[in-house]
């Protein structure tokens, strides 16, 4: 979802443009990186992502086995990331 001011308050989240990551499927591909419930992806392959619609429009460019690098936020940390495509069970 996409991460706002209000969300960020309620949830005690970072205040950064970004995706919030609500939720991962045990056997998903985040399940085998290092994402966690609450990071907020702001960035991936080094394209802003500030919405769910931008994070939609590049997962459709995206093939599976195809390695992204990612940017996150957690808590007041930045991070950078790596996740290997695949499809969500």
């Amino acid at each position: 979802m996409t991460n706002s001011p209000q969300l960020a308050n309620n949830y005690d989240l970072p205040n950064v443009r970004g995706v919030v990551v609500s939720g991962i499927y045990r056997r998903g591909p985040a399940a085998k990186s290092d994402i966690v419930q609450g990071d907020v992806i702001t960035s991936i392959n080094d394209t802003p992502i500030h919405s769910d619609d931008e994070l939609k429009a590049v997962e459709k460019k995206l093939k599976i086995g195809e390695t992204v690098n990612l940017q996150l936020r957690r808590g007041e940390q930045t991070g950078k990331g790596k996740l290997v495509v695949g499809e969500a069970p």
